[in-house]
């Protein structure tokens, strides 16, 4: 029996009906009575998870038409076979249980989906369809309804998504789950379907004829429709083989899948085991398994063995690199040799950089001993590339690239997007351009930065784009430790604001608007002012003089969300919403400094220039600016001068920890010469200063500082 847990099943359509599952105990039992006690009365042929009735039939009409969904899915998977009518389902007549998972205002959205696995489960199926699911982080409680469902006896099958991206898509990314991508009928794989290391089988899915509402067939498009492909193929082995246990029966399906690498070598191994072919899953005897199929999810370096245990991976250093993979093949590996490659990094070295272990299908699993590897003395502060990588017996190979910071630099950026609309290259580039050292802090990899780690750079720029939650519980704890010890923060993202501390969000606790409060000094408004164009604030040292569109990029205009926010009376408005009113950027200055965005920087030009690589003058000046107030370093510029007789005293005064600086040099020349003067500024505790030489009246004097750690 397959269940279909759905936006809901046309299940009285003549090519549908006589496959329907009926639970007999309702059946026979008394209306309005749960007869078999699973919790759910009179659920004859399934249920509806979220209008909590026992119809699961599909929701009424809507214009976008995705009502038709679930019944399309069904007729895929469990058609009524040789009637004579319309199609026939892949599985030849094997029961169908339909489970309603949507609400009938919003048949797109499956939000009951895991509560019907668990309905599925608990009511027998042996195959679970779910041609729904999300991009996104990765969730314990969706895992464990898996584990649940896969113990009780239930194969889930779920479409891999409908973004042609490697990403992991839930559910069927998640462990127990045979992911699905979607090939036309030549084998190619369609331009919208998902691809990579977690799909295992693909299947035609590209204009399938299938059953629709109202007893009638249409075609649709979608890894929605290759997934009931896979799920009946199941199913029908199943039938074949009702001795075998579940692993012999996914095996079966998904090894004597036909191998379509050639026709798609762009996405050679990344389609699965290939396109679903029902007569080999049938016939063939112990059909070849794939090869292991490896993907890191974390690298943990730390230097608190062979290092001073600060956190930062410093010059004499021996560094330990603790990795977690993930095998997301059902083939298993014998001799998989993983290897760290420092890329020519000079300077680094090699100490231990492979390991030899045995790998087991479906898995989860660390290397049995690290890998290791030491900073030269003589290293700078810098962002470096390291490759870690796998060779197996069966010929194939792959390897992930991290990036690791060596030493410490005056910038630390968090990247905190979601990995898929990546938008940390804006930043990158306007960092780069202004020739200011940074960090990289890769957070879907490395997690949540310790504040203690934080607290070793002068200024963090935390970047959200549009993530959910924006900052968790403890990235709220790590970023007030770092202001609680001198921090200096630029935060920015769009709906930060929303997600903290609006009622609708379940993120906005107690302490997360507390936070909002307390460290960003800003009180949240709304979630979107229905503006575009940002006015700087006058005399504002960010903002005062510039002004400019905004467009967050790579999200669609339904999805623009800048959040209307007002400072606390201790902060200071940046930006306004120039039609609509209302401030759109925060600044506080006090024991601490942060800069609050209620956009992402990214969007700055964003209509015109969405290249991250493409200066924008405007995100230039602005990043410019922000770095200038938030900066340790601060001085108060020379003014003119009508004294030609005494030297002129350059002062900086150091808000930060001074045990790292080596120096702070002046640089200063008049204007008719080529080449900068040089001083070595005194010091006087966290004070500094030198002097320029009078000079004759007339002339014109340019200044810098650099300082050295």
């Amino acid at each position: 029996m397959i269940a279909i847990v759905d936006n809901g099943t046309g299940w009285q359509h003549p090519d549908l009906k006589s496959n329907v599952w009926t639970n007999q105990a309702e059946a026979t039992g008394l209306p309005n009575v749960d007869d078999d006690g699973n919790g759910y009365v009179d659920d004859v042929h399934g249920y509806d998870l979220a209008e909590k009735d026992a119809d699961p039939t599909n929701a009424p009409e809507d214009n976008a038409g995705y009502y038709v969904h679930g019944t399309h899915v069904a007729g895929l998977a469990a058609a009524v076979t040789d009637n004579a009518l319309g199609i026939a389902g892949v599985s030849w007549n094997c029961k169908y249980m339909p489970i309603k998972a949507s609400y009938d205002n919003s048949p797109q959205d499956i939000s009951k989906g895991y509560e019907g696995i668990v309905y599925a489960a608990d009511n027998g199926a042996d195959v679970i369809n779910c041609s729904w699911g999300h991009l996104g982080d990765y969730s314990n409680y969706e895992q464990e309804v898996i584990n649940y469902a896969y113990a009780k006896g239930s194969i889930i099958v779920a479409a891999a998504g409908n973004k042609s991206v490697d990403t992991p898509h839930y559910p069927s990314g998640y462990k127990h789950v045979i992911s699905v991508t979607s090939v036309d009928d030549s084998d190619i794989k369609v331009n919208y379907a998902a691809w990579g290391l977690s799909v295992d089988i693909a299947a035609p899915g590209d204009e399938v004829l299938s059953t629709l509402p109202a007893g009638i067939y249409g075609r649709l498009s979608g890894t929605s429709m290759a997934s009931p492909i896979v799920a009946g193929t199941i199913a029908l082995v199943k039938s074949f083989h009702p001795d075998w246990n579940n692993e012999k029966i996914i095996e079966q399906a998904v090894f004597s899948a036909d191998n379509i690498d050639a026709r798609n070598p762009e996405y050679a191994w990344m389609l699965g085991n290939g396109r679903v072919n029902l007569y080999r899953a049938l016939t063939e005897e112990n059909p070849p398994p794939p090869p292991p199929k490896i993907g890191l999810l974390q690298a943990s370096p730390n230097d608190e063995l062979y290092g001073n245990g600060n956190g930062f991976f410093e010059g004499g250093e021996t560094i330990v690199l603790s990795c977690r993979f993930r095998n997301y093949s059902l083939g298993t590996g014998n001799n998989v040799k993983f290897y760290l490659d420092l890329l020519d990094n000079p300077y680094l070295e090699p100490i231990t950089v492979s390991s030899t272990i045995s790998v087991a299908a479906d898995t989860t699993f660390d290397l049995s001993s690290p890998l290791v590897f030491r900073v030269k003395n003589n290293s700078p502060g810098h962002m470096t590339k390291m490759a870690i990588g796998y060779t197996c017996e069966q010929s194939y190979s792959r390897a992930d690239t991290i990036s690791l910071l060596i030493g410490k630099t005056s910038v630390l950026v968090v990247d905190d997007d979601d990995g898929i609309n990546n938008v940390e290259g804006f930043y990158l580039a306007a960092l780069q351009e202004l020739g200011v050292s940074f960090g990289i802090w890769d957070y879907p990899k490395l997690g949540t930065p310790s504040g203690k780690f934080l607290s070793n750079f002068p200024m963090v720029i935390w970047l959200c784009e549009w993530t959910f939650p924006s900052l968790t519980p403890e990235d709220q704890k790590a970023l007030q430790y770092y202001l609680d010890h001198g921090g200096n923060l630029f935060l920015s993202g769009q709906d930060i604001g929303w997600d903290l501390m609006d009622s609708d969000s379940d993120n906005a606790t107690a302490a997360a608007q507390q936070f909002f409060r307390g460290y960003l000094h800003a009180e949240y408004l709304s979630d979107d002012s229905e503006d575009d164009q940002i006015v700087g604030v006058l005399g504002d040292p960010i903002g005062s003089g510039l002004s400019f569109r905004i467009f967050q990029p790579g999200r669609e205009l339904e999805y623009q969300f800048p959040d209307v926010i007002a400072p606390l009376p201790e902060a200071y408005s940046i930006w306004q919403y120039h039609l609509q009113g209302g401030c759109a950027g925060v600044r506080y200055q006090g024991n601490y400094r942060t800069v609050y965005f209620g956009f992402g920087f990214e969007a700055i030009d964003a209509p015109d220039i969405a290249n991250p690589y493409q200066i924008s003058n405007n995100r230039l000046e602005v990043m410019r600016r922000v770095l200038d107030y938030l900066s340790p370093i601060r001085h108060q510029p020379l003014r003119d001068t009508d004294d030609t007789f005494n030297a002129y005293p350059v002062t900086v005064k150091l808000d930060w920890d001074t045990t790292d600086v080596q120096s702070i040099k002046l640089f200063w020349r008049k204007d008719a010469e080529s080449e900068f003067q040089t001083v070595t500024m005194g010091k006087n505790g966290s004070n500094y200063i030198a002097f320029i030489p009078p000079l004759p009246s007339g002339n014109k004097v340019e200044y810098y500082l650099k300082l050295n750690t």
